[in-house]
């Protein structure tokens, strides 16, 4: 495993951050790449078509295959350490609360494990987003912390108490 230390230069709205992972980020462009490919593959094989074959092309092109590219753009962007704000300045359809999990599934899967790093992403591009009007979500990320255990009773003590149960037996 290698150890990365990123650090963006000293821009208005880049994240600076740390973090230890195998390094995937070329594998993520590449898939980028890929999208890009296929919607230009898929643009120019619909142009051969007609009729539903053609809408049913230019629909997935238009549908699955660029909110894909978004989604993998906006990982892609994460793991760079460049803000939300700097990739999207103005947007018609805002990322939704299911797509910000996408997002980071998709960071996470290629390499970054810092969640408090993909949390202040979220938390910054939800603020960017209500700065535009819309309103948003963000899911939490990060792990909840553990009850105090020491404080608990175990629950068979519990059910053996409310029961009335003596568990010492002379």
């Amino acid at each position: 495993m290698a150890r990365i230390v990123g650090f963006q230069p000293a821009e208005e709205g880049s994240i600076p951050f740390e973090r230890t992972m195998k390094d995937r980020r070329t594998h993520l462009k590449i898939k980028i790449k890929t999208l890009t490919a296929e919607a230009a593959i898929i643009r120019f094989e619909a142009a051969k078509t007609k009729g539903d074959e053609k809408w049913i092309l230019n629909d997935h092109r238009t549908g699955i295959v660029r909110d894909a590219a978004r989604r993998n753009l906006l990982a892609y962007a994460m793991l760079r350490g460049k803000s939300y704000a700097k990739m999207e300045q103005k947007t018609n359809n805002p990322v939704l609360k299911f797509q910000f999990t996408q997002i980071v599934g998709i960071a996470e899967r290629f390499g970054c494990r810092d969640k408090e790093m993909m949390q202040k992403w979220m938390l910054d591009a939800v603020d960017h987003l209500k700065s535009q009007g819309y309103v948003v979500q963000c899911p939490n990320i990060l792990p909840k912390p553990k009850p105090d255990t020491a404080v608990r009773k175990p629950i068979l003590t519990r059910v053996s108490e409310a029961l009335g149960i003596n568990k010492s037996v002379a």
